[in-house]
């Protein structure tokens, strides 16, 4: 049987035959704004929700940032499901917890990431979030994060996890964009302009008639399609 992991978006779940394939990883591509953060954390919220854990590596907002940014949307990310890698506060000097990580030592951060992995699986771990992995382009050679991303998704999808890989648009030249791409699974093409949002399915494992694409709202409940 083909297991599924929904996306927290019905329709979108129906296009892809009840969500997104359980042990992929796939890229959300798009530029800063554009609702890729969003879509990660209505993830992770309808994943606690069907009582999955999640792992939340973070590069650009410290743990108690994004949780007070999903509260707007009244989500809670509770201690008891979803871990935080925290790979930004670092930079601050007040570190949050103990997994707070510097990116650039890779060693520590698959550390990190085996010890939560390790601390979840009991608890249904089922989702894992890297928002957003361009940032370690600023602090690792790109060989070294792609070798890295590689590794990672491949073990994680070994413990049964759904990835959500963001990337920042225009970050990344062509060979290091089809590199990522041969590691993952599929692509997510986020587009906003000032009157539309939309992001557009161009590559997915185990679909075809691509691309797919939905405008979509961020209202005071999540994203909204505009169906």
């Amino acid at each position: 049987m083909v297991m599924r992991i929904s996306t927290g978006l019905k329709e979108l779940d129906e296009k892809l035959g009840g969500g997104f394939l359980e042990r992929t990883a796939i890229l959300l591509q798009g530029p800063p704004g554009s609702g890729k953060s969003t879509f990660c954390n209505q993830f992770v919220y309808y994943g606690i929700c069907a009582d999955e854990a999640c792992i939340y590596v973070t590069f650009n907002a410290s743990p108690n940032e994004i949780k007070n940014s999903v509260g707007v949307f009244g989500w809670e990310f509770s201690e008891e499901k979803v871990i935080f890698i925290d790979a930004y506060s670092w930079q601050t000097g007040i570190k949050e917890g103990k997994y707070c990580v510097n990116p650039a030592d890779l060693t520590n951060f698959t550390i990190k990431l085996t010890k939560a992995v390790s601390e979840l699986q009991k608890k249904n771990l089922k989702r894992v979030v890297f928002d957003s992995f361009s940032t370690m382009f600023l602090f690792v050679p790109k060989d070294l994060c792609l070798r890295f991303l590689s590794m990672v998704t491949a073990k994680l999808k070994a413990f049964g996890t759904t990835q959500l890989i963001v990337i920042e648009e225009g970050m990344h030249d062509q060979a290091t964009l089809t590199a990522m791409n041969m590691i993952t699974d599929g692509t997510i093409k986020f587009l906003s302009t000032q009157d539309i949002k939309r992001f557009e399915i161009v590559r997915m494992k185990g679909l075809g008639n691509l691309p797919i694409g939905f405008n979509f709202k961020i209202t005071d409940s999540g994203i909204r399609l505009v169906v």
